[in-house]
């Protein structure tokens, strides 16, 4: 088969020489940093210096003196890790007695009732009745003062006596 006038005898396109071939004209760059064939930034290296290049060597001192300030480092981060833990812990519970606080303003579904109820835990009369008539929601009314002090921590507790 001829070869087409844009191919050269060897079946490559002109202009470019084949695989391996000889580039003519092109002289080797001593600078470097320059490839034998004058590409500049490419370095060519033997496979074993490659490998030296990379071989990590023997571990500096300043690692060993760090062992000190690392192990505080990982206590502190422990301590941290608790408090965060401890906080979420707490948010939890916090939670919990507002939704139990809201329970017990569901519970109490007429407003006489939960004059009453109020009165009851110690809340004074007439701050009683406000709250008892307030109109807000049971979520609201688990969040405001008026519930907290009637309903104290303690009373979860305990179980409600």
């Amino acid at each position: 088969m001829a070869a087409t006038s844009a191919q050269g005898e060897s079946g490559q396109k002109r202009g470019r020489p084949a695989l391996g071939a000889e580039v003519s004209g092109v002289q080797p760059n001593e600078r470097a940093g320059a490839a034998a064939d004058g590409r500049v930034g490419i370095r060519e290296a033997t496979e074993g210096q490659a490998a030296a290049e990379f071989t990590p060597g023997p571990r500096p001192l300043s690692r060993q003196r760090d062992r000190g300030a690392h192990s505080a480092a990982a206590g502190m981060v422990a301590y941290f890790r608790l408090a965060q833990v401890k906080a979420r812990f707490e948010e939890l519970d916090a939670w919990l007695r507002r939704k139990l606080r809201r329970l017990l303003w569901k519970q109490w579904k007429c407003p006489r009732t939960r004059l009453r109820r109020l009165c009851e835990l110690g809340l004074d009369r007439t701050r009683a009745a406000a709250s008892a008539n307030n109109g807000r929601g049971p979520w609201w009314n688990a969040g405001a003062s008026h519930l907290n002090q009637a309903v104290p921590n303690a009373y979860s507790l305990t179980g409600g006596s």
